[in-house]
């Protein structure tokens, strides 16, 4: 049985039991409130321990570092730690702030401040003097503030370091008092041992610093790291209100990663937490617990998306991470510093639901090279706080600031997804009055992991993101956006989306990993030369294309795989101008697929990049922009990239949603895009253009995609309305292309024109009774 079989099941019963419970009214339920929750237990009370107060002098303090925010009954503070230095001898503290009346301009808490600034407590434990208590990591419990912190015994002038080997995990109680200026101070202190059950030894156990989390149902979970085989590894330790105590550490992750902060994501049947850390690749890895909150995996689609500094290297810092609920839709927050050149740190704001992320702008003030930072997003106040590191030479001091400007801006955002999600999942028809989505849908489209969707929206040379992401650029010859298509024309005309040249910042990092990228076309012209339409390329010397496909002159669909091009036999179909086509080029790990209306017609198993590789470059539609590329005529209705390798259902419904695009008119001379009014050059010998009155080059085969492979196959759906082998006139195979057909994807002799669309089109996009497969009439989501 695997690690996890016997923990994931152990678990799944004694959830069942609780949400019996729940539901039918038992005491035990009743006893999940944070009130009747014990944070204590199992843990072991610390004799004689006492928190002073540390008064000092002007100049005093060294540093404030590792910032946290708590509300406790509508009061907001900031807590840290106090890295001080008095005469020849330094300890660490705990510093706590009541923050009041923090406006949209910064507020500092500087290092050299008096008492009345801020309040530090340090920890006697009896006769064995003061303690260094070191990376506070805070949660609040009704109406008390809990902190995890690592403490060791102080260091001497002698020693000049604390000494490690007196070093434990310590759990601390702290109060608000409310006579005169509010304070948090500490008081009952426990010492907690976790139950670590890993394999190999753990060493340098240490709370994580910055905050924790109550999740939902009243788990408590705290960040972690220590040392495991010399690297640094992440985890968390949980109290779990059905069993009334911390939770044995079964597994750890992120090897080479710290300063982890965590967030509860999903919803209540599928919640999970996320743990985002720097790495020692350079980058913020994004991990996320299994159903028993014991094992991770690096699965998340916002995994890597930030960069530890400019060039992406480095150690990172620790980052503020929050969710939110803004306008009923919850999301990611997080505060990240973007690097110059000089290696100077500026936080910014990013804002994400998991696949697509928008950075809303910088949030510190330029010059103050911030560092570590914490967010509290306070709802009924409508405010967003932000605390952050500011340093100065080999210290740093603690700025305040109310982002109210910012949260606006969040909340546009989020409308705007929202927005477009409803549209998307509410297409009936291309009649819809939403510009943005006529003739791309005539069902539901999935939304789910939809990261990037491109549609009407041309200003310049841009093509615009409707999710406000990363805009696609459009290039050579003449690019025009009429009744929600764009039409490239010309020399080497296309669209590239610069998913993977971003530097520190990249919000498409996935497509490194998985993707689906699915796009509606209609190739007008027949050319001699063999013609890109979409792809991926790598960021290597060469721009090589990882995987991409092409038309050729006789009608063929031809693939090319690293750099080389190979043309498919007939039984994986044909192409004919004028016929709409939905094309899906999915990737899953180095695996890729290509389908066309359904169908699936390339496989290519351990496709791997260059090993000089530095990952994906880019995407492109229409041509690919290569030099002495041959002309282009080719429609595009859309364009959606999601952030998985979809499974076939939802091809399956994507397929449904297909619409026919509008036949393009006879057109003139080709113009270049651009300012210089240069005539393109005129088709080559032999190709034909839809709307000229010419049919396409060559017979038109009985079934064009004979032999090809479905999604509803793949899913296990076989009937026989969708058989690819079928060639009744009644059929409505994605695959069939009889004489009888009035398929999109079918030019039959019986066919006015190429283009011809009856209604009574029995194509994968059809959504009639007649045609309409098992499969494609599940629900999109």
């Amino acid at each position: 049985m695997p690690k996890m079989s016997w923990y994931l099941l152990s678990y799944s019963v004694l959830l069942l039991l609780f949400v019996l419970l729940t539901c039918c009214g038992s005491q035990a339920a009743g006893s999940i409130p944070g009130t009747a929750i014990n944070l204590f237990t199992g843990t072991t009370p610390i004799t004689g321990a006492k928190w002073e107060e540390m008064q000092c002098v002007e100049g005093s303090f060294r540093s404030l570092r590792v910032p946290s925010l708590v509300e406790v009954d509508g009061a907001v503070f900031a807590v840290a730690e106090a890295q001080c230095k008095n005469g020849v001898n330094s300890f660490t503290g705990i510093m706590s702030r009541h923050l009041k009346g923090i406006g949209s301009k910064p507020t500092e808490i500087p290092m050299g401040a008096g008492t009345g600034s801020f309040h530090t407590q340090l920890l006697k434990e009896g006769d064995k003097g003061m303690k260094d208590t070191m990376r506070p990591t805070t949660i609040v419990s009704g109406n008390n503030v809990y902190v995890l912190l690592r403490s060791c015994s102080r260091a001497t002038q002698e020693t000049r370091e604390a000494d490690r080997s007196g070093c434990k995990l310590l759990l601390v109680k702290g109060s608000v008092t409310e006579a005169g200026e509010k304070k948090v101070r500490w008081g009952e202190t426990h010492a907690m041992y976790p139950d670590t059950r890993v394999r190999g030894s753990l060493t340098h156990l240490s709370a994580g610093g910055g905050s924790g989390t109550v999740m939902s149902d009243g788990t408590v979970v705290f960040p972690m790291q220590a040392t495991k085989s010399g690297n640094n590894v992440l985890l968390v330790v949980r109290f779990t209100p059905i069993w009334n105590r911390w939770t044995p550490v079964v597994d750890t992750e992120g090897e080479g990663c710290h300063n982890p902060s965590i967030v509860e994501w999903g919803a209540l049947d599928d919640r999970r937490i996320f743990m985002s850390a720097p790495c020692t690749d350079g980058s913020y890895y994004m991990y996320k617990s299994l159903v028993s909150f014991d094992y991770w995996s690096d699965g998340t689609a916002i995994s890597r998306v930030w960069g530890n500094s400019h060039d992406r290297k480095g150690e990172g810092v620790r980052s503020g991470f929050i969710t939110a609920t803004i306008d009923g839709k919850k999301v990611m927050l997080l505060t990240m510093p973007v690097y110059s050149e000089k290696g100077e740190g500026r936080l910014h704001l990013w804002v994400t639901d998991n696949a697509r992320v928008h950075d809303v702008g910088p949030v510190s003030r330029e010059g103050d090279d911030a560092a570590a930072s914490s967010l509290l997003y306070r709802a009924d106040k409508k405010e967003l706080i932000l605390l952050y590191e500011k340093k100065s030479g080999d210290s740093y001091s603690l700025v305040a600031v109310n982002l109210t400007e910012q949260l606006e801006r969040i909340k546009s955002m989020v409308k705007a997804w929202k927005d477009m999600d409803t549209a998307l999942k509410n297409c009936l028809s291309t009649g819809t009055v939403d510009p943005r989505i006529k003739n791309v849908c005539k069902s539901a489209v999935p939304t789910k992991g939809l990261a990037g969707f491109w549609s009407n929206s041309l200003e310049g040379n841009l093509w615009k993101d409707e999710y406000l992401g990363v805009n696609a650029t459009v290039h050579g010859g003449n690019v025009a956006g009429t009744e929600g298509v764009v039409r490239f024309r010309g020399a080497a005309a296309g669209a590239e989306w610069p998913v993977g040249s971003k530097g520190q910042f990249q919000p498409y990092y996935f497509v490194n990993n998985d993707f689906t990228l699915v796009a509606t076309v209609m190739i007008n012209a027949v050319s001699e030369a063999d013609t890109p339409l979409m792809g991926v390329r790598m960021n290597d010397d060469a721009s090589t294309v990882l995987v991409g496909l092409f038309y050729t002159e006789d009608n063929k669909w031809g693939v090319t795989v690293n750099g080389k091009s190979r043309e498919l036999p007939d039984k994986d179909g044909m192409w004919w101008p004028g016929t709409t086509y939905q094309v899906v080029l999915k990737k899953q790990s180095r695996n890729f697929w290509v389908y066309i209306d359904g169908n699936k017609i390339v496989e290519e198993d351990d496709v791997r990049p260059a090993s000089t590789s530095r990952g994906v470059l880019d995407f492109y539609v229409g041509g690919d922009g290569a030099k002495g590329a041959g002309e282009v005529d080719v429609a595009v209705g859309n364009v959606l990239l999601y952030n998985e390798a979809l499974h076939a259902d939802r091809l399956t419904s994507l397929s449904a949603s297909k619409v026919t695009l509008p036949t393009p008119a006879a057109e003139g001379p080709l113009t270049t895009l651009g300012n210089d009014g240069e005539i393109a050059s005129k088709l080559k010998p032999g190709e034909k253009r839809v709307g000229d009155g010419l049919g396409p080059k060559g017979p038109l085969p009985e079934e064009a995609h004979k032999g090809s492979h479905s999604a509803a196959e793949e899913s296990g759906s076989s009937p026989a309305s969708s058989s690819p082998a079928s060639s009744s006139p009644a059929s409505s195979s994605p695959a069939s292309s009889s004489p009888a057909s009035s398929s999109p994807a079918s030019s039959s002799p019986a066919s006015s024109s190429p283009a011809s669309s009856s209604p009574a089109s029995s194509s994968p996009a059809s959504s009639s009774p007649a045609s309409s497969s098992p499969a494609s009439s599940s629900p999109a989501s």
